[in-house]
This record gives C-alpha cells, structure tokens and sequence, in this order.
C-alpha cells in the first residue's frame, strides 16, 4: 500500500497553476513543483501518474479563468463585443494564460471556418446573430474574420511586441467591426 499523501490535488494544481501564470507552463517540472510545495517528487506522480495529466488540469484551470474574462460585461458594448475586447484584456493581463490556450501548437486539418477556434464559439455565433440580424454563414463569417484581427492584437500583446492602450484597442476593434459587417451585409455569396 502506498503511503498516504500529505500534499493533495488541490494544493499541487493550485502551486503548479501559479506557476504556470508566473512563469509560463514549462516552468512546471516535476522538480520545481516539488520544490514550490517543499516536498519530493513522489507526491506530484502519486496523485498525476504523469506530468501530462497535471497539464491538463492546468489547461482546465486555464479555461475557467478565461470564460471569466470572456463574459465580463463591459458598459456601452454589446455581450459580442465586450467579448472581444476582454479576450484581449485576457492576453494582456494573462500572458502565460493565453500562450498556453491560444499560442500552443495543434494538429488540425480542419478549414478555417468550419474549426473551434473557441470551446465558446456557438455562443459567440448565437450573440453575433442576435446582434447584427446575420444569417449562420454570415454570422460566422464575421467571427472568424474578427476572431483572427483579435487574436493577432492578443498575440502581439502577450508577446509584447506592441504596446497598445485601452483606448487603441477600442477604437481598432470598432473600427474592423464595422468595417467587417458592412462587407458581409453587402455580400450576397453569403
């Protein structure tokens, strides 16, 4: 029988978490988690099995603290648009974050706009929808076309090749919105 464990699960996610937004998430070995939590390796591989699995409660941490991020409502912006303002806010305020959400490499065959760019993707259609009276093939015209303007500012930011203010982001988002939606309306292929 194995010995019991004095360091739980939600202590190793928790410290390997923290880590994870300090320092990026290849900081997390085994061994500086084991040294985080004053302890041996033995407690980390008692409860994960593998590094693998302890990652991926990372990622799920990850997601919850960017659907919090997601959803915040912003005065004066649609729920769409407030949704793209804070996953950049998400990017700047939470580099690691993203880099590990957004920034990881994946395999994936899939076009473009049929992909999951975001586990939260339907909802964003459905608000898309509701806000500009676009049909389906429309409204996800427009999310991908501006997921991608987004994420390219939150790559920038989260890698600190630019610096941008509030009020820059706003207006660049604004103005590619509108500058979106008034070719998609117009494009009958759609």
């Amino acid at each position: 029988m194995p010995p019991k464990t004095k360091i739980h699960k939600e202590l190793i996610v928790n410290t390997a978490y923290e880590m994870t937004k300090t320092n990026g998430i290849d900081s997390v070995t085994a061994k500086a988690l084991a040294k985080q939590l004053n302890c041996s390796i033995q407690p980390v591989y008692w409860v994960f099995d593998t590094m693998d699995n302890l990652r991926k409660a990372i990622i799920q941490e990850a997601i919850k603290e960017y659907n919090n991020y997601l959803f915040k409502a912003i005065p004066n912006l649609s729920k769409y648009q407030a949704a793209g303002w804070n996953y950049i806010r998400f990017a700047k305020e939470q580099p690691n974050l993203f880099k590990l959400l957004f920034m990881t490499e994946r395999q994936s065959d899939t076009p473009i706009a049929e992909s999951d760019l975001d586990e939260n993707k339907e909802y964003l259609i459905s608000l898309i929808k509701n806000d500009y009276d676009l049909n389906d093939k429309k409204a996800n015209d427009l999310y991908v076309r501006l997921w991608l303007f987004s994420h390219g500012v939150a790559t920038m930011i989260a890698t600190k090749t630019v610096s941008l203010n509030d009020n820059e982001i706003g207006k660049m988002l604004m103005d590619v919105l509108n500058g979106l939606l008034q070719v998609i309306k117009k494009d009958n292929d759609l």
